[in-house]
C-alpha cells in the first residue's frame, strides 16, 4: 500500500493471484517505526507512524464499524433501561398529567408534567399525584380566555372538540364544562361534578426543556416566600407569587391549584376544622366562614407539592394532613358534591 497523506494522488488496484505471482509474489510488510511530530498550530507533540501524515494512521472503515457497534450497544442499553428485560423489568413510569386537550400550540399537558418532575425533592409526592390523576382519569383543558367566556363564538367553536375529549357523562354539562362568568378574573377552575380541570393559557407562555428546571425552582421558592411574608404579616397567595415569577410558573401553579380541589373532592371534601389553624395566604381563608374549606385545600395542596419541607416548617400538622389526604383521594370511590 502507498503511504497515506494529505494531497496523496496514489491509487490502489486489486491484483489477481496470477498477477502477484508474475510480479514475484507478495512483498514483506515494512517495519513500523514511530517518530515525534509537533502540531505547529497547538504546539502539541505526539508520536506518529513514520511515513504517514498525522491523522492518517487508522483504517476509516474499521473505525466507522467500531463506532456503529458502540452506538448500537448504547441504544440497546438505553432501550433495556426504558422497557426492561425479562430478568429486570423497567420501573413503572406514570405521567403526572396523563391527559390534556389544549387549543394553544405553545402549551401541552406534557410540558406541565415535565416542569413538575423537575421540582427538587418532590419525587415521592409527584408519584402519589400521578397515581391519583391516573386512577381517577383526571383530564385537563388548556384554553384561551375568549374560549372560556359564556355565550360567545370562540366558546361555541370548540364545544364539540371539548365534549368529544371529555367522558360521556360530562356531555350533559355542555359548555359549562369549560366556560365561566368573567374569565378575565380567573386563571382556571374545576367543579366537584367534573373529572377535569380547566386552565387559561396565553401566548406569553414559552415552555422548553431548558427552562423547565428554572420554573420548577420558582414554584418551590414560592412556598418559602409565602411562609416568610406571612410571618411578617403580609399574605400573597402562591398563585400571585408564581405569576410574578413567570407566566409558565403561573400556569403550572394554576393547574396544581385546581387539581388540589379534585384531590379534596375525592378525599370526601373534608372541612378540616382541626387542622386549618394557619393560612399561607388570605386567599386560602376564602370560604372558611362558610365552613367549606375549598380554597384552603387547593392553596395548601400546592405548598405541600412544591416544597413540603418549607410547608411543614410553617405548619407541621397541615403537612401531615396532606400526606394523608392524597392517600384518601387515591382510595376514594366517589367525589363528594358541593353542599
Amino acid at each position: 500500500m502507498p503511504p497515506n497523506g494529505f494531497g496523496c494522488r496514489c491509487r490502489v488496484r486489486q491484483l489477481t493471484r496470477e498477477e502477484v505471482e508474475r510480479r514475484g509474489g507478495p512483498s514483506e510488510a515494512p517495519e513500523v517505526t514511530q517518530t515525534e511530530w509537533t502540531n505547529k498550530r497547538t504546539g502539541e507533540t505526539m508520536m506518529v507512524t513514520e511515513g504517514l501524515d498525522p491523522g492518517w494512521d487508522y483504517n476509516p472503515g474499521k473505525a466507522r464499524l467500531a463506532g456503529v457497534e458502540k452506538q448500537a450497544k448504547e441504544k440497546d442499553k438505553a432501550f433495556a433501561k426504558a422497557v426492561g428485560t425479562p430478568d429486570k423489568p423497567a420501573p413503572s413510569i406514570k405521567s403526572v398529567v396523563p391527559s390534556a386537550l389544549s387549543t394553544l400550540k405553545n402549551i401541552t399537558g406534557e410540558a406541565i408534567g415535565r416542569i413538575l418532575e423537575q421540582i427538587p425533592g418532590a419525587e415521592k409526592r409527584l408519584a402519589k399525584v400521578a397515581e391519583f390523576t391516573q386512577a381517577k382519569d383526571i383530564k385537563t383543558l388548556i384554553i384561551k380566555q375568549a374560549e372560556m367566556g359564556q355565550r360567545n363564538r370562540a366558546a361555541s367553536r370548540i364545544r364539540e372538540q371539548v365534549l368529544d375529549y371529555l367522558d360521556e357523562e360530562q356531555r350533559r354539562y355542555g359548555h359549562n364544562n369549560y366556560t365561566i362568568t368573567n374569565p378575565s378574573r380567573t386563571g382556571g377552575f374545576t367543579a366537584s361534578v367534573f373529572n377535569h380541570v380547566v386552565v387559561k393559557g396565553n401566548s406569553k407562555v414559552k415552555f422548553s426543556d431548558k427552562k423547565a428546571k428554572q420554573v420548577a425552582e420558582e414554584l418551590k421558592a414560592a412556598v418559602k416566600l409565602a411562609a416568610d411574608t406571612r410571618e411578617k404579616g403580609d399574605a400573597p397567595g402562591l398563585w400571585t407569587i408564581a405569576a410574578k415569577a413567570s407566566p409558565e410558573a403561573e400556569l403550572v401553579a394554576t393547574w396544581v391549584h385546581e387539581l388540589g380541589h379534585q384531590v379534596h373532592y375525592w378525599a370526601g371534601a373534608e372541612r378540616a376544622e382541626k387542622v386549618a389553624k394557619r393560612f399561607l395566604s388570605r386567599y386560602s381563608q376564602s370560604g372558611i366562614s362558610r365552613r367549606d374549606y375549598y380554597e384552603y385545600h387547593a392553596e395548601h395542596f400546592c405548598a405541600w407539592l412544591f416544597d413540603r419541607d418549607a410547608f411543614a416548617k410553617f405548619d407541621p400538622d397541615a403537612a401531615r394532613y396532606f400526606d394523608e389526604l392524597i392517600e384518601k383521594a387515591i382510595r376514594g370511590q366517589e367525589r363528594k358534591r358541593h353542599d
